[in-house]
């Protein structure tokens, strides 16, 4: 398929939201304006790299979560899920012997619940529902689709985000309700989506949609594609930021990320996303993730075997402030826990965690600027 490559243009899409989302995200604009820096960032930035290593298994790493309120890592590893606890390096491994594979994952720390997807040969797709007190199985969802590709949730309003590609040519995103198991809706987004991220402030959802080069932007409350937004070349990994309300698209082809940022007009309702800057990154950017408190996003790069920092607070001259590594064999998803400001990144075939921690004292998260305490 041929890969458009946007040169020398910002594309934008604009949006009437509802009563609810409209307030909602002029509400969290009022508070941190988009492109305002957060007091508590550091001026510069400056980490070390450490490691955990994983006990033996027989699958490769392909989906990774962080429960800030825990410090407990979660691990997908193709037939079983790995608990690490982040402070002390000890693992529990659960999930075995459910049948299938199980590749994404995603937290929610309010209701202290793991979400995994599994998939098996006859083409079964299934969310998997484990507590986190016991790591036991406590409900089996059976998901439209040809498969499943990423797994995000939606706090405030307790709900999961599966995306994948569905029954025809379109993908879908499909929203089950954390306190039934319920599915809700199933909407058509972009071909092939590689990836999703919710920004639960302003009650936006990110889809990455890798085969036809666009980012869906839907609505979380009316679980309605507000518009399609043209972004590169081949984007895979997304991550929302719900402080500044900014969506950072890795583009492995491009070796790039793409910074969306949504503004809204408080005369007209219009909400306007655009791409607002390229930043160049080393290799092939694949897994990003935010650390909003501090400004700083991390991009896993696969073919460089590092990763990279890069700071939020230069707007549309957003750039890389640091590269870590090395970090071995083919690093690709990566996940953060905002209440300790680290980052960790998983590879493909390697049993070890390499975890990025700042060297600075940052301050807490106040109050609920991040996404996991709402």
């Amino acid at each position: 398929m041929m890969r458009r490559r946007l040169l020398g243009i910002r594309p934008v899409c604009t949006a009437f939201w509802g009563a609810l989302a409209a307030a909602a995200l002029v509400s969290s604009l009022l508070l941190h304006p988009v492109g305002a820096a957060n007091a508590d960032e550091p001026t510069a930035a400056s980490h070390t790299l450490t490691s955990i290593e994983l006990p033996p298994s027989g699958g490769s790493p392909s989906g990774i979560a962080s429960d800030p309120l825990s410090h407990t890592l979660f691990i997908a590893e193709g037939t079983s899920v790995l608990a690490v606890d982040e402070l002390t390096g000890a693992s529990t491994r659960f999930g075995e012997g459910v049948g299938g594979g199980l590749y994404h994952l995603a937290v929610d720390p309010a209701l202290h619940e793991v979400f995994v997807s599994r998939e098996d040969d006859y083409e079964g797709r299934w969310v998997l529902v484990f507590t986190e007190s016991t790591l036991s199985l406590i409900a089996t969802i059976p998901v439209t689709g040809n498969n499943i590709a990423a797994i995000a949730v939606d706090n405030p309003r307790h709900s999961i985000v599966v995306v994948g590609q569905g029954l025809g040519a379109a993908g879908a995103a499909t929203f089950i309700d954390e306190r039934t198991n319920a599915v809700l809706a199933s909407i058509a987004v972009g071909g092939e989506p590689d990836a999703v991220a919710v920004d639960d402030v302003a009650g936006t959802i990110y889809v990455a949609n890798g085969s036809d080069d666009t980012v869906s932007i839907v609505d979380a409350v009316s679980r309605s594609v507000l518009c399609s937004l043209p972004i590169g070349t081949d984007p895979i990994g997304i991550a929302a930021d719900p402080v500044r309300h900014r969506a950072y698209v890795s583009d492995s082809r491009a070796s790039s990320v793409a910074v969306v940022a949504s503004t809204r007009n408080p005369a007209s309702g219009v909400v306007s996303f655009e791409v607002v800057s390229h930043v160049a990154i080393d290799g092939s950017p694949w897994g990003v993730a935010i650390d909003s408190s501090a400004g700083l996003a991390y991009v896993a790069s696969s073919s460089s075997g590092k990763a990279a920092i890069v700071s939020e607070s230069g707007g549309a001259a957003t750039s890389v402030g640091e590269y870590i590594g090395p970090i071995a064999s083919n690093p690709q998803h990566v996940a953060v826990d905002e209440s300790l400001h680290s980052a960790f990144v998983v590879s493909l075939n390697s049993l070890t965690v390499s975890v990025i921690s700042p060297t600075l004292v940052l301050a807490p998260p106040r109050g609920c600027d991040v996404s996991w305490c709402a």
